[in-house]
């Protein structure tokens, strides 16, 4: 809070705990008052701020100035919140904190994508710089956490904004993929994977022979169905951005019909929020025995922002 005043600093120091959460999120000292700063709208995408990675926290380095209270508040939930407590131990040492490498070291967690506890994807992109993913990937292999880190280079664009427009893991054999920047070698990106201790990378063209090189089971669910112009319509609105909440179980956007379509036809059940919600109520939907289904969710002005469930959030632990 170093750029505000003496008197805002001072209002600031008399807050009670939940009183100054309200006012560190919304500008507002009191509910009605008038903004002594401007809110964080931007928070609800708390995916950028944050990632885990196996048992370490990384602490992200938002590209844009606006997000610089968003670094601040997640430092110290992090570095103080119990629920934090494994990475705390020791001296903070299961913590990679990003936003103490320098200005030039930006990398938001839209770019950073668990595929397994052995394999970390890591994008360079409009947000997140190739300077940032090399001090993490030497942070990575220096305290052992994963055995491999994938770079994607992506185009630097906001369409693109981080890996997570482009495509998303909902199940441990499944992408869902935007189809032209991803599944075919057409120079949109580029892939090298590095793997500790080795001294040759792989390079690859496309995520499809990449992932499928992991593992070769590995299928792909194509955003808009791969048909022309609902594919580039419908990533440009989140078809690819999902969230997993257990394997063949995410949440999407409902605003995608081609891609929804798309799941039909790979043998996923559609239903929307709004009915699970009334199932769970009426003791008729059991969280634990559902499978290869895709909630979805509404999307008005949160698909603006080219922000969709992934980017809302921050999973602690993974199943």
């Amino acid at each position: 809070m170093k750029n505000c005043d003496d008197q805002v600093k001072r209002q600031l120091s008399k807050l009670f705990n939940e009183d100054l959460v309200y006012t560190l999120f919304t500008g507002c000292l009191t509910r009605g008052d008038r903004q002594i700063f401007a809110p964080l709208p931007n928070y609800i995408f708390t995916r950028d701020i944050g990632v885990m990675v196996n048992e370490y926290a990384i602490i992200c380095h938002a590209a844009k100035h606006a997000r610089t209270r968003e670094n601040f508040i997640t430092k110290y939930i992090i570095y103080h919140h119990p629920v934090f407590k494994s990475v705390q131990e020791k001296n903070n040492e299961r913590i990679i904190d990003m936003t103490l490498a320098g200005d030039e070291i930006t990398m938001e967690g839209g770019d950073v994508m668990m595929l397994d506890k052995d394999h970390l994807i890591i994008g360079v992109s409009e947000r997140s710089t190739e300077k940032a993913f090399q001090y993490l990937m030497e942070k990575l292999f220096e305290k052992d956490v994963v055995k491999n880190v994938i770079k994607v280079d992506i185009p630097k664009e906001r369409t693109c904004m981080h890996i997570d427009t482009l495509f998303t893991q909902i199940s441990s054999n499944e992408f869902v993929a935007y189809e032209p920047y991803t599944l075919i070698n057409n120079g949109k990106i580029h892939i090298t994977q590095y793997t500790k201790g080795a001294k040759k990378t792989k390079e690859f063209t496309n995520l499809k022979d990449c992932l499928k090189s992991i593992n070769p089971k590995m299928d792909f669910i194509i955003c808009g169905n791969g048909e022309t112009p609902h594919d580039e319509r419908e990533q440009w609105t989140d078809g690819c951005n999902l969230v997993a909440l257990k394997d063949g179980v995410a949440i999407a956007y409902e605003r995608n019909p081609k891609t929804q379509n798309a799941f039909e036809e790979k043998g996923y059940k559609i239903i929307d929020g709004e009915s699970i919600v009334s199932a769970y109520k009426n003791g008729i939907f059991h969280p634990d025995k559902v499978k290869r289904t895709i909630i979805f969710i509404p999307s008005t002005e949160l698909s603006r922002a080219r922000g969709g469930p992934h980017c809302m959030t921050f999973p602690i632990l993974r199943g």
